[in-house]
């Protein structure tokens, strides 16, 4: 069990038994009974002899001529149309099934916050600067969002996330969507998920989750799983080098690469990876690395970045072993100070998330001392501890 005082940063106010999170980002007619006389039979048929019966039951004008006799029980079965047909009167008409509620949605292109300690899933506009008010809001008891701690996006826009607690599931919101939203929900003894922090999509929109604690392994879902579905294959054993499994990413190929916590490295798997596999390490003394928690990987240039403290390393495409980064982003201009969770949009820009209560947005290719071109803070933002930026 990792100690939370340890890598909670000093800006969490419960920092003691917190754990650090992820930045990474849908509803008869009614009728009258009429009494109607008709003249007894033998009224009808004065005569007894066959050939009269006969005569009256085979001509219907006979018949007609009776019913038709201005008596007064005629001019009741007379009474208006609408007690001739009794039979529609006893059908009710069909009840109309309701009409689901859409969920409330928003269109446009956000950069989605885990917000930890103010339980809730925001959405804010990519060119969201300063003291701004999120544009979605995803809060409320149908959320079950408890601590959100991690938190990924798939290829159709859904918000998948993870609260910081033994529940052992991930929470499943539709796209765009914002409100008290009651989420689907891949959980149960069959997923094997234990407490997480990290979760991610590979190339095949296969979700892939971390456990850190209790079953140390990285289980792997199909496309679409919900419910209590066994994954398809489990990362876990002791040649995997697993000792802590944090944040965890993907690159263009498929390669899995995961912050081992304890082992202050980044273990990087083969595409596909199962069982009780070695992992290729970045990692020692040359990478800088203090507590490596996160990791992220451009998707344009394929370069690995790895928040650490106060700096963010940033390491070439494919980098392995005891290597340095090629740059890093620190320095008083940039205003990085425990980063933790990170997201690249389409254009390249790197979003931050700060457990100090800010998200930082920096260009394609920042290097050393360089300000953020964004910097999303303030008490409209209503960040409590953001611990994952993720663009869609």
């Amino acid at each position: 069990m990792r100690n939370p005082v340890d890598r909670r940063s000093p800006f969490s106010s419960n920092a003691a038994v917190r754990r650090t999170l992820f930045l990474t980002l849908a509803l008869g007619g009614c009728g009258s009974g009429t009494t109607i006389l008709v003249p007894p039979k033998h009224v009808a048929a004065p005569t007894p002899t066959p050939t009269a019966s006969a005569t009256a039951s085979a001509t219907p004008t006979t018949s007609a001529t009776v019913s038709a006799t201005p008596t007064a029980s005629a001019t009741a079965s007379a009474t208006p149309k609408a007690s001739a047909t009794p039979s529609a009167t006893a059908t009710p008409s069909p009840t109309p099934s309701p009409t689901p509620t859409p969920l409330p949605t928003i269109a446009g292109h956000f950069v989605y916050v885990a917000n930890r300690d103010n339980p809730s899933i925001l959405g804010f506009q990519l060119n969201a600067n300063g003291n701004v008010a999120p544009t979605i809001t995803i809060a409320g008891s149908n959320t079950t969002l408890d601590s959100p701690d991690a938190l990924a996006i798939d290829a159709s826009g859904q918000l998948y996330t993870a609260n910081d607690n033994d529940a052992g599931s991930i929470l499943i919101f539709p796209s765009n969507t914002t409100g008290n939203i009651a989420p689907t929900v891949l959980g149960g003894a069959a997923t094997k998920i234990a407490q997480t922090e990290g979760i991610a999509f590979d190339p095949a929109n296969e979700l892939y989750v971390a456990n850190f604690d209790s079953f140390i392994a990285i289980n792997a879902f199909a496309n679409g799983a919900t419910g209590n579905v066994a994954p398809i294959r489990t990362i876990t054993g002791s040649n995997t080098g697993l000792t802590e499994p944090i944040g965890i990413a993907f690159d263009s190929s498929g390669k899995l690469y995961v912050a081992n916590h304890d082992g202050t490295s980044i273990l990087i798997f083969p595409a596909g990876a199962n069982g009780n596999v070695t992992p290729v390490v970045l990692g020692g003394s040359n990478t800088g690395f203090a507590s490596v928690e996160t990791v992220a990987v451009d998707p344009t240039t394929q370069k690995i970045y790895v928040p650490d403290g106060s700096t963010i390393h940033v390491f070439a495409a494919g980098a392995t072993g005891n290597v340095a980064p090629i740059t890093n982003i620190t320095g008083s201009m940039t205003q990085v100070s425990a980063p933790f969770g990170l997201g690249f949009d389409a254009s390249g820009n790197l979003y931050v998330a700060q457990e100090g209560g800010s998200v930082l947005v920096f260009p394609p290719n920042a290097s050393g001392n360089q300000p953020p071109t964004a910097d999303i803070s303030g008490s409209n933002t209503t960040f409590d501890l953001p611990t994952y930026a993720v663009p869609h």
